[in-house]
């Protein structure tokens, strides 16, 4: 809710491994990231796809547009969810603006 904060699975982890690297050695365990943005996540869901080409549609930069691109995927931003047209700073710039619902 407003004013309310938590931890994550990726903050948790950023925890654990900086816990484990001023215990252990500087080489300590790494987490594997899953999720978007990490490349990982859209080259996994790219292998079961019957078809070589895809399309990253999502409403967020960071996430979405940022992930999709460093899976060497053509993105587009859809402006009624999180990213909101025109007043967004588009950084990184989407391969389309979808602008209508």
């Amino acid at each position: 809710g407003v004013g309310a904060w938590g931890f994550a699975s990726g903050s948790l982890a950023a925890m654990l491994e900086a816990g484990l690297a001023a215990r252990v050695a500087a080489t300590a365990w790494r987490f594997e990231p899953l999720g978007k943005p990490h490349a990982g996540l859209f080259q996994m869901a790219l292998a079961h796809m019957p078809s070589t080409r895809a399309v990253m549609v999502g409403d967020q930069l960071a996430t979405d547009v940022r992930g999709g691109q460093a899976a060497g995927l053509d993105t587009a931003l859809a402006t009624w969810g999180v990213t909101r047209w025109p007043t967004a700073t588009l950084a990184p710039v989407p391969t389309w603006i979808l602008t209508g619902f």
